[in-house]
């Protein structure tokens, strides 16, 4: 059984609610063992006290056996953690290219400007770019984890993309 490592922002009750809301729909396929970082008490149940060794440790050595890196990469910044375990995977990737490893990603910030459709709406958002300051209508990703994340896997903007995707793999 393939194992599925699933990184992503899990400090908000939001974010921990969407991350409980998308493992358990992977959970459903029935095909994958799944770790999800925030449900690893020992390290991440914050009335508790782990050190950051023992959440490197912890994490590491759940990405050690890993076949599927999930990332989600939505918010303003890629989780620093996330952004640390997709550089980590890639590189695994690398020295190991015969592994059948894959980072697949999921980014779902509906600012990503594939769904403006027509030309001068588009037009629009880009010229509100020149001389005003913060007025951007586009999301923002870092790009050099995007970069790891597309040369080593593929990208999703909805879950369901994400679960059809796994549904056939």
């Amino acid at each position: 059984m393939k194992k599925i490592y699933f990184g992503a922002p899990l400090f908000s009750k939001s974010e921990q609610m969407f991350n409980d809301f998308v493992a358990n729909k992977i959970d459903e396929l029935n095909k994958f063992k799944i770790y999800v970082p925030q449900r690893n008490e020992a390290i991440n149940d914050k009335r508790n006290c782990a050190t950051a060794i023992q959440i490197y440790d912890g994490d590491t050595n759940e990405l050690l056996t890993t076949d599927i890196l999930i990332a989600v990469i939505d918010g303003l910044a890629i989780d620093p953690g996330l952004a640390t375990e997709i550089g980590w995977f890639a590189r695994e990737i690398e020295l190991n290219p015969n592994s059948n490893k894959i980072i697949l990603g999921l980014y779902t910030d509906c600012r990503d400007g594939t769904n403006v459709t027509i030309k001068e709406t588009l037009d629009q958002k880009a010229a509100m770019l020149n001389n005003n300051i913060a007025e951007s209508q586009f999301s923002y990703v870092n790009l050099y984890s995007v970069g790891a994340i597309k040369k080593y896997g593929k990208l999703f903007k909805t879950v369901e993309e994400l679960i059809d995707f796994l549904k056939k793999y």
